[in-house]
């Protein structure tokens, strides 16, 4: 059995004309679709075909997972917010992040015979990189509380970090994920600044290197694999959104 996934990170749905032609377009891609930041109704630029399942929950927790009814059916999901940190940085503050909690929607699918698990994260940036393993861990316990024939694990670790530390960052996250594989291992960057939502507060800081022309680029989104072959995998480079998407077809 094949199945193809994707991660995309819409920025709120802030640029909809963009966002809703990419989401046409990944959906003749993937067989299911992973969102984050999902605050518009995704279903509107999904074929007909297609079903959708959403965990609305804090202003940090807006997640969907999408897929093609025709090939996938769904067993069973699961939805909870990641641990929060109390503790309020300047940083935090300045920009308003107390409300934020992170979450997980996680949903088994049957197809073929097999059944296949697809957990969709956003992990907090807020508070770095301790908050982040902090968040991994407790979300691997509840994975290893079933068992299904595959694994894929996607979404936006928010591993915010300068191009010459990405590396290091990375390999922290492959600590975790032991026995995981790292689809996109070493790719430079998935996020950059080319469009910025106002309300996350960070407009001005964009519009500071928009002025000097600086393109800061990170990776910040992530696909791993248990017990599945990868067959292909690319990244998007559309506009719409500060994150681009991530495409990877697996074999069991």
């Amino acid at each position: 059995m094949k199945i193809t996934c994707a991660t995309y990170n819409i920025l709120h749905g802030y640029f909809v004309e963009e966002i809703g032609k990419n989401i046409k377009a990944l959906a003749e891609k993937a067989d299911i679709l992973c969102i984050q930041e999902a605050e518009i109704p995704v279903e509107d630029y999904l074929p007909e075909n297609w079903q959708i399942e959403y965990f609305h929950n804090t202003r940090g927790c807006n997640l969907a997972i999408a897929w093609n009814a025709s090939k996938f059916t769904l067993k069973q999901s699961k939805k909870f917010l990641l641990p929060k940190s109390f503790k309020f940085s300047l940083l935090k503050r300045m920009i308003d992040m107390r409300d934020v909690e992170r979450g997980v929607l996680s949903a088994v699918f049957s197809g073929e015979g097999k059944d296949i698990r697809i957990t969709n994260i956003h992990l907090a940036w807020e508070n770095g990189g301790r908050q982040r393993i902090k968040q991994l861990e407790y979300l691997l316990r509840d994975l290893s509380e079933s068992d299904v024939n595959g694994e894929i694990l996607v979404g936006d670790f928010n591993t915010f970090n300068y191009p010459l530390f990405q590396r290091f960052e990375e390999k922290k996250i492959e600590g975790v994920l032991s026995g995981w594989a790292n689809v996109f291992q070493g790719i430079p960057w998935t996020c950059d600044t080319s469009y910025s939502d106002p309300k996350d507060g960070v407009e001005k800081f964009v519009k500071i290197l928009r002025i000097f022309k600086i393109k800061f680029r990170c990776r910040m989104d992530y696909i791993f694999s248990k017990n599945l072959e990868v067959i292909s995998k690319e990244m998007l480079d559309v506009p719409g959104s500060d994150h681009r998407p991530l495409v990877a077809t697996f074999e069991i």
